[in-house]
């Protein structure tokens, strides 16, 4: 959770450092305790296995958190009004049902999340790409306005100047949300 005056810096720490470790447990209280703010998870996640999308997943240090535990136990782990899944294939179920990870947050509570149609790249362009959406999340605003104009149209013109990260990156970002 990014709460307001939080650097940005403590969010894109690795595990132990600026914002704590990522258990099960940790995060149900730090979820239950929640001011206004943003939710970024940054690391691995997994989808469901065929005709179970509530099992898609984040991976998380004592476990997973599923898609499922935010379905059915969305008092336990309440979402922020914004979430950031910036993990592989996060907004993909891999099912014929729409029940993973992206949907399960707005059940929980989300008011808007961005997650990934497919893996994310391990470049430092990924690492800048995840900053940028972090920072438009945090500010008011339509965020798919604001990823599109700031994000895929800079990027796309950049890229073909050679001079910015490529599609596997931007490119697989996606909005859900409730309006």
């Amino acid at each position: 959770i990014i709460p307001p005056g939080l650097q940005q810096e403590s969010v894109l720490s690795r595990p132990g450092r600026g914002v704590g470790l990522a258990t099960k447990e940790a995060v149900a209280a730090l979820l239950a305790n929640q001011q206004t703010g943003v939710l970024v998870f940054w690391g691995h996640a997994g989808s469901g296995v065929k005709d179970v999308p509530a099992y898609a997943h984040l991976e998380l240090l004592d476990g997973q958190l599923t898609a499922a535990d935010w379905l059915y136990d969305a008092g336990r782990y309440p979402a922020p009004p914004r979430v950031a899944l910036l993990a592989c294939s996060s907004g993909g179920a891999h099912s014929a049902e729409w029940l993973g990870l992206a949907p399960a947050a707005l059940w929980a509570g989300a008011e808007v999340v961005v997650s990934t149609a497919w893996d994310l790249p391990n470049t430092p362009g990924t690492r800048q790409l995840i900053a940028d959406v972090v920072d438009i999340l945090r500010q008011v605003g339509d965020p798919a306005v604001a990823l599109r104009d700031r994000l895929v149209k800079e990027h796309l013109a950049d890229w073909r100047t050679g001079k910015g990260p490529g599609p596997l990156s931007w490119g697989a970002l996606q909005v859900v949300g409730l309006r």
